[in-house]
């Protein structure tokens, strides 16, 4: 099948699109990937290849360059112009959140027309959106393709650790309510997850894929690039710096654990850094926290792997994160680390189920030194090492694509009826009725 899957994320350290690109690839399908330009990162290409399947990065706000080929007229472009003369205005101002509402506003409506007019008349059997920012225009060039939809919901989307916009906000539910109804498919991360958009929305619960990604050796390690010593134990986060991701309180985990490290792996907020930084300062802590820059994927997991111990001390202040099973616990264990996990119900569960660590309050430092020194204990000891090849005899990369398999083999009849394609009355074989 053809296959084109649209993310409004730039790609560059996304696991769950680039593993879901080589997982369908690899299963025999042409795939194109088409997500948000990161032009601001030095030296990502706008076009590169993921193993045998396609990727191309556009500015979905640069609506200058549609034409006919996006499938929208000179009306249609006149709007996604307005759109992008509000939001400059905004700007002006000094309306942040009304300007960044306008600019995902546009993102909405603009990123169908710039994928079509990436793909010029291709014939697509199945439109993959990653993420809410996607179904939109997902959802409407299947319909206008009779194409199906698969929708990959990896975050519970109405409640993240984000404030919008007022009216955007009701935008979002709207048009999530409207799409995952009419969705061929929908996915998710967690059981958690799952169950939630099935009572919100009424559908069938999502099938669970996890996110898990394939793994290969990198060149450096994180204590090369960190010039940690050797022999100091560290601890290690790997994601985005961000607010709410717990590493507040592995800073003062530090006091408490003296001898420990802390090295930082992903992209980092500014402002999140800065406010960090601030903190490792007077905590007197700088000379034992390092952070680098995000690494591929695929070789995150290799990069880690010398250190002690993974932290993912994720903070429930939102549902999103309460349920989320994030790919830190995959990473984790590919890399052999046990893990310290916070009160997150998804990850607390299995990490404690399986053996692989322990789950403490994030907001105790005391508490959280004690979980990290027992814990690195454990590390290359013949009993974690056994929990952790059992844990990787049923998730590993091989699942996750036999996950994709059997969801994209449930499409092949739907995509030979037009009964079940998307249409214009949105049902679908999702819908519970």
């Amino acid at each position: 099948m053809r296959v084109l899957i649209l993310s409004a994320a730039p790609a560059v350290t996304d696991a769950r699109v680039r593993a879901t690109a080589l997982s369908l690839a690899a299963l025999g399908h042409d795939v194109d990937v088409v997500c948000r330009t990161a032009a601001a990162e030095i030296g990502v290409p706008q076009q590169e290849d993921i193993g045998s399947a396609r990727l191309a990065r556009i500015a979905f706000n640069d609506v200058s360059k549609l034409d006919n080929r996006s499938g929208l007229g000179g009306l249609g472009r006149g709007w996604l112009q307005y759109l992008s003369w509000l939001r400059r205005m905004a700007l002006k101002l000094k309306r942040p959140g009304a300007a960044r509402a306008l600019a995902l506003t546009q993102e909405f409506w603009a990123i169908g027309p710039q994928a079509e007019q990436v793909l010029a008349g291709a014939d697509v059997d199945v439109v993959h959106a990653v993420g809410l920012p996607a179904l939109p225009g997902a959802g409407r060039l299947a319909k206008r393709w009779g194409a199906a939809l698969v929708y990959d919901s990896v975050e519970l989307e109405q409640d993240r650790n984000t404030q919008y916009f007022g009216p955007f906000g009701w935008l979002r539910m709207r048009l999530e309510k409207t799409w995952i109804r009419r969705a061929t498919a929908v996915t998710t991360v967690s059981s958690e997850i799952s169950k939630h958009l099935a009572r919100l929305y009424g559908i069938t619960p999502p099938e669970i894929i996890h996110n898990i990604a394939a793994s290969r050796e990198s060149k450096e390690t994180i204590r090369d690039v960190l010039s940690t010593p050797d022999a100091a134990p560290m601890a290690v986060y790997v994601g985005a710096a961000a607010f709410g991701r717990g590493l507040m309180p592995s800073l003062e985990m530090l006091l408490a654990a003296p001898e420990f490290y802390l090295g930082i792996v992903g992209p980092q907020e500014d402002r999140f850094r800065l406010r960090f930084q601030l903190a490792a300062d007077r905590l007197q802590v700088s000379k034992r926290v390092g952070m680098a820059l995000a690494r591929p994927p695929i070789e995150a997991a290799s990069f880690v792997s010398s250190a002690n111990v993974a932290l993912a001390l994720i903070e429930p202040v939102c549902l999103s994160y309460a349920y989320a099973l994030p790919n830190k616990l995959f990473q984790a264990v590919q890399a052999g680390l046990p893990i310290v996990v916070g009160r997150t119900p998804s990850l607390a569960r299995l990490v404690t189920a399986c053996g692989l660590g322990e789950t403490v309050d994030e907001r105790d430092p005391v508490g959280v030194a004690a979980a990290v020194r027992r814990q690195a204990a454990r590390h290359g000891t013949g009993e974690y090492k056994a929990a952790r090849a059992l844990f990787l005899s049923e998730y590993d990369e091989n699942a996750a694509i036999s996950a994709w398999a059997r969801l994209y083999a449930g499409l092949l009849p739907r995509l030979g009826d037009d009964r079940h394609r998307l249409v214009a009355d949105g049902t679908s074989q999702s819908r519970n009725h």
